[in-house]
Parts: structure tokens; sequence; C-alpha cells
């Protein structure tokens, strides 16, 4: 079976960048998602430098770790919520998607990590209600326990690194795509 179109209709399918037709929709649509992603995973790093500033201080004492800990588990779940819920969105640029990927299975790792180490559950403490700490940090000495924290945070660096530059790449791609 053979399709008739006009030469407008084929520069249009020709000029078509990565199956969007209206570079407008494409611009609404990346700069939602790359814009999402970049916001979450920058609140993110400047948590993560927060908190390694404090580990490095000894500002703050092994309880204060264990909240940091199980605060950093919570946003790092919202990270993976948000990666879940947007990865399937990106449509070009495969390299930034398996980039983005890696770093949800590399922030995984380190989730697991930290819910080991720490949580809170609720219970009563002097005849009050509390959330009671609990994890394998309370066994751990302090030293012990930051390091081990500063660690599995390092792991996350060279993502944090590659994606920074990356979301550089998207931007420059796009400022690209849409000049055409």
């Amino acid at each position: 079976m053979k399709i008739k179109i006009t030469e407008s209709q084929y520069r249009k399918i020709v000029n078509e960048v990565g199956g969007y037709d209206d570079h407008n929709i494409m611009a609404a649509h990346g700069g939602h998602i790359h814009g999402s992603l970049s916001r979450s995973i920058l609140d993110t790093v400047g948590l993560i430098g927060t908190f390694t500033q404090h580990l490095e201080s000894d500002e703050i004492n092994k309880m204060n770790i264990m909240t940091a800990t199980a605060n950093l588990s919570n946003k790092f779940q919202q990270d993976i919520n948000i990666i879940n819920d947007l990865s399937g969105e990106i449509y070009l640029d495969d390299d930034f998607k398996e980039l983005v990927m890696g770093y949800k299975s590399a922030m995984d790792k380190v989730l697991k990590y930290f819910r080991m180490l720490s949580g809170y559950s609720p219970g009563i403490m002097g005849g009050k209600p509390e959330n009671l700490s609990y994890g394998l940090g309370m066994t751990m000495s302090d030293s012990e326990l930051r390091v081990g924290i500063a660690k599995k945070l390092m792991s996350l660096g060279e993502y944090i690194e590659r994606l920074g530059e990356m979301f550089n790449t998207i931007l420059r791609r796009y400022q690209s795509r849409l000049d055409n």
C-alpha cells in the first residue's frame, strides 16, 4: 500500500524532532520533565551538602544524625517516586534517561542502607506518646555511623556530577532543536 503526501506534509514529517510535530509542545513537555527532575535533584544535592557539612564538623549528636538520616531517606523516596513517574516521559535523549535510571538505582541502595540505620515508630515514653528511634545506627559508635553514612552518600557523587553536566547538555540540545 502506498500513501501519497504533499511536499509540505513531507517537510513537516522530516522536520519533526524526536516524535514531536510541534516545537512548542516539545519545549513545554521536555521543559516540564527536565525541570521537575532537575529541581528535585538539586534540592537533594543541597540537603546532602548541608548534612555532610554537619557530619564532618561534629555539630550534631548521634540522635540528630539518626533523625537527619530518616529525613534524608524521605527525600530520597520522593526523588525515586518522581523519577518513576517521569522517566517514561523521556522520549528523547536516551543517554539522559539511562543516567537518571542509574541515579535512581544508586539512590535505592542508599535508601535501603539508611532505612536499616534509622527509623521512627510511635511509642510511649514516660507516659507520653513519642516517636521512638530504632535501627542499626543505634548500635554503632558515633564515628562508625558518620563514616558509614558518608561512604553511602559518596556513592551518589559520580551520578550527581554527571547529572549536573547532563542537565546543561539537555538544555543545549533543546535550544538547538528549537532553533531548527
